[in-house]
């Protein structure tokens, strides 16, 4: 609306000068005229040559953030030329694939010449998953504000937020008696809970730890150990990705992973089981330390809900 009314008022100028002109055959009224009339002119040839210019980044927290922490995402826009712009406009995205939700945001400022303006947007999300911040387009306006240039950019960056660890959630681990213990599997197997069943070639979606690095630079290319877990106390965590609308997958994640970090402090091995919407099948990780578990929930952050029941555990006793 604003635009509009400027647009009309310099289209009302111009004729009024034209008018005034041809009524007073003034040289003052004609360099007015002549003024305006550039000024529409250079405008628009000036806002296109910075449009092309500008440049847009995005940063936000490194490490661990957890639900309900503030956290800042920083946008620097920078004009490397000599032509100050009164109005700049950055379009952007903020979405939690998780919930399937998606916040337009429109950021404005000045863009100073041969500058960087920094904006800090402090941001707290109640629910846990990936953040996506998506800059898509960068608008440039005019001096007059009646025309703008559009240059579509594609930046992007992300942020997981994970559950706050409760310790009122654990496990009676007491039932959990059959078989070799933690430390009598590691000194038969050296350190580890599993030993090398198969070496096969690297396929996307395989931990990075089970890569055999010898055999890949004979080979030149990735090989992969896979395990079999030796001992017979084997725990699964199966883990259902459910969303019905009412945000019941945040509070499966939480507990899910209030429970995960808890026993691992125990020194219990697990597998985590999950079904992967994306993939379109079960998901199964093994989990021996505090940081395969938040790797592995990034990894679940990363996918996306379903409103079907009990898909992970059908697949899961599939496996079985």
């Amino acid at each position: 609306m604003k635009r509009i009314i400027n647009v009309v008022n310099y289209i009302f100028l111009v004729l009024i000068c034209s008018v005034l002109f041809v009524i007073c055959q003034s040289y003052v009224v004609l360099v007015i005229l002549i003024f305006l009339l550039s000024l529409g002119v250079i405008s628009i040839l000036l806002v296109k040559y910075v449009a092309n210019r500008v440049e847009v980044s995005v940063e936000m927290a490194e490490g661990m953030v957890d639900r309900n922490q503030e956290f800042p995402i920083v946008f620097r826009i920078n004009n490397p030329t000599i032509i100050p712009v009164v109005d700049l406009n950055i379009i952007c995205s903020y979405s939690n694939n998780f919930y399937d939700f998606e916040e337009k945001i429109a950021i404005s400022v000045p863009g100073y010449a041969r500058g960087e303006q920094v904006v800090k947007l402090p941001v707290k999300s109640e629910y846990v998953g990936v953040v996506n911040v998506n800059v898509k387009e960068v608008v440039v306006w005019d001096l007059l504000h009646v025309w703008n240039q559009i240059k579509t950019v594609d930046v992007h960056k992300w942020l997981v937020l994970y559950p706050i660890i409760k310790d009122s959630v654990s496990l009676d681990l007491n039932r959990y008696v059959c078989g070799n213990d933690d430390t009598e599997e590691s000194i038969k197997v050296g350190n580890d809970f599993s030993e090398v069943q198969n070496i096969r070639e690297y396929i996307p979606g395989d931990s990075l730890r089970d890569i055999h690095w010898k055999l890949s630079v004979k080979k030149d290319e990735l090989m992969v150990k896979e395990h079999t877990t030796m001992s017979s106390r084997q725990m699964s965590i199966v883990i259902e990705l459910f969303e019905d609308g009412n945000y019941s997958l945040d509070a499966i994640v939480d507990l899910a992973y209030s429970l995960c970090m808890n026993i691992i402090r125990e020194g219990v091995p697990y597998t985590i089981f999950y079904w992967s919407e994306k993939s379109g099948e079960i998901k199964e990780k093994i989990v021996l330390n505090k940081e395969e578990v938040v790797d592995c929930f990034c990894e679940i952050f990363h996918e996306k809900s379903y409103n079907q029941k009990n898909k992970a555990r059908e697949g899961f006793n599939y496996l079985s």
